[in-house]
């Protein structure tokens, strides 16, 4: 089920702001379960590697490993030679019952991706992640300075969500 939903939010996202348009190196991080490279098969896009410490079934573009591991890093810059144009992450680490606690584990995964955007991304370059809207927006805000346009992207549903996707796009360092 979760599989099948994100396929769809990116799907719309991509509909919506043709994100995948020119992009020659992608790399989506937190793969598992496999909904948003399923969709990057489907749209016949070669030069993209997905990234997760669990292995997914549709890609043979597969790394294992943590993004924030020195081996796993090496591996992604001998892969792409080049900066990375895209970054994709629809990742989220496992949530608890207390929204104090996932606030804290999600600000640690948003950090993450920011550290990898900031080593691996191209000037120019876009991204596109997941976050809840209880996290701590000057962390994100802090982070969106690094480029020239934002967009907010919800999902409404019938039951009130707390995931919000950011796109960030011409990343100016």
């Amino acid at each position: 089920m979760k599989e099948i939903n994100s396929y769809y939010k990116i799907k719309k996202i991509n509909n919506k702001f043709n994100i995948f348009k020119n992009k020659k190196r992608i790399a989506e991080l937190g793969c598992y379960p496999g909904g948003w490279t399923k969709y990057l098969k489907e749209l016949n896009i070669k030069n993209f590697i997905s990234i997760d410490i669990k292995k997914t079934k549709y890609n043979k573009n597969y790394l294992m490993g943590s993004i924030n591991n020195n081996l796993t890093k090496k591996k992604i810059k001998k892969i792409f030679i080049k900066k990375i144009c895209l970054i994709i992450s629809d990742s989220c680490p496992k949530l608890t019952n207390s929204k104090y606690i996932n606030k804290i584990f999600l600000e640690r995964h948003l950090k993450k991706i920011f550290f990898f955007t900031y080593e691996f991304l191209k000037k120019g370059g876009s991204i596109i992640y997941k976050t809840m809207n209880y996290v701590n927006y000057s962390m994100i805000k802090k982070f969106l300075r690094n480029f020239q346009y934002t967009k907010k992207i919800e999902f409404v549903k019938k039951k009130r969500s707390s995931e919000i996707y950011y796109y960030h796009y011409n990343f100016l360092k």
